[in-house]
């Protein structure tokens, strides 16, 4: 019995405290957009560094994971994965290190040590776990971690647009009718969408301020029906300034390609007031309306606004 005993109290400090003994090891898995990437050493993972950092993450609709690693490999990492949404990196935009050009990792860790960071993005609350450690460390802790699993398989890819084919293996789609006061237009929109890049977008239209507060307000819920392979829509007719969306996100493989709904009409589409004729700007399928722009250059400025606002306001 007292030999029992004495291997329990040995495998509790081997295992009961969630820690590794050193040789610190590259390990663990994310999942990035459906794709499942697992961390592995590789001959250069050292490269003469002394910070090793603990990373455990998720982000509705982006990533989720825990991996470990050197500080520039989970800096590589969480920069690439963070800069795929603006929402995300712009609200972590103060540790953003603008001479460097990606997020200061090392400040991430003094101001957050075995503490979890918390953000409200689109797609609901922003997670994530940070510790840093020197490798000589005899062991590193981590029991305060919330440990998120990433799933061992990844997604089937699914082609949602013609052009593209979209790892988060299902697909969206948006459609929008709103008046512009100052123009005194009404723009439309319908394409459809890798998930993510429908999110990206419904960024760019909540601010954009072209468009009337109405409208924009009321797409600041919209990209949980996209996470959550559903539907939503809005809508205001009658009163100034008007608008209508729709947004669908669904599983292509399972249900097909849906069509869009035909335009509704605005009551005062065929009374507009003395002097200010309506010019429904742009229609169609696949067609940005009312704005063309190249969206890596604009999500690119966006981003760089958001950062420096963020970064210099606080």
């Amino acid at each position: 019995m007292q030999k029992l005993y004495l291997l329990l109290l040995i495998l509790y400090f081997i295992y009961g405290s969630k820690s590794q003994v050193i040789p610190f090891k590259v390990s663990g898995r994310y999942q990035l957009l459906g794709q499942v990437i697992n961390f592995t050493t590789s001959p250069d993972d050292n490269d003469g560094q002394s910070t090793w950092i603990f990373l455990s993450l998720n982000i509705p609709g982006l990533a989720i994971g825990t991996f470990n690693g050197y500080l520039s490999k989970i800096t590589a990492t969480l920069n690439d994965i963070l800069t795929l949404r603006p929402d995300v990196s712009g609200s972590l935009g103060v540790y953003y290190n603008t001479t460097a050009g990606d997020f200061d990792i090392i400040q991430l860790c003094n101001t957050f040590k075995k503490s979890t960071i918390e953000r409200e993005v689109l797609t609901g609350m922003l997670h994530i776990f940070i510790d840093c450690y020197d490798s000589n460390t005899d062991k590193i802790d981590w029991s305060g971690s919330p440990n998120f699993t990433a799933p061992l398989v990844p997604v089937e890819p699914v082609n949602c647009t013609s052009d593209k084919s979209c790892t988060e293996g299902y697909c969206g789609m948006f459609q929008r009718k709103a008046y512009i006061s100052s123009e005194h237009t009404i723009s439309t929109k319908e394409e459809y969408y890798c998930p993510n890049d429908l999110i990206n977008f419904l960024f760019f239209e909540l601010n954009n301020n072209l468009f009337s507060a109405p409208y924009t307000m009321s797409l600041s819920n919209a990209s949980f029906a996209c996470i959550n392979k559903s539907e939503a829509t809005n809508e205001n007719l009658k009163v100034y300034p008007m608008f209508y969306w729709y947004l669908s996100c669904y599983d292509k493989l399972a249900f097909g390609k849906p069509e869009f709904k035909p335009f509704p009409t605005f009551d005062s589409e065929n009374n507009s007031p003395t002097g200010y004729p309506y010019a429904v700007v742009g229609s169609g399928n696949s067609k940005m309306n009312y704005f063309i722009f190249n969206k890596k250059l604009i999500f690119a400025i966006i981003l760089n606004i958001v950062i420096k606002k963020v970064y210099y306001d606080v």
